[in-house]
């Protein structure tokens, strides 16, 4: 990774995402909850990445059955100045 990159890693030990969930999770509308009191509406993760994008940053999910772990890269410094 580039000198002029901030990594932010964020990592749980909860279940595993499989393939098929990670290829979708950041499209809006997606949602793993299923109705009732913990409904979800599946906007955070779409909503999450772009805004990162929006800083000419990227983000990324790995997950297997020890971990699942979410890395944001964003540039030290844009066309805007330092970040």
């Amino acid at each position: 990774m580039s000198k002029n990159k901030i990594l932010v890693t964020i990592a749980n030990n909860g279940p595993e995402i499989d393939e098929a969930t990670r290829r979708k999770i950041f499209r809006p509308n997606f949602t793993t909850k299923k109705g009732g009191l913990s409904f979800g509406l599946g906007l955070g993760l779409s909503i999450v990445k772009r805004i990162v994008a929006g800083y000419n940053g990227s983000i990324a999910v790995k997950s297997d059955s020890e971990k699942t772990i979410f890395r944001i890269k964003l540039p030290v410094e844009g066309e805007h100045g330092q970040a």
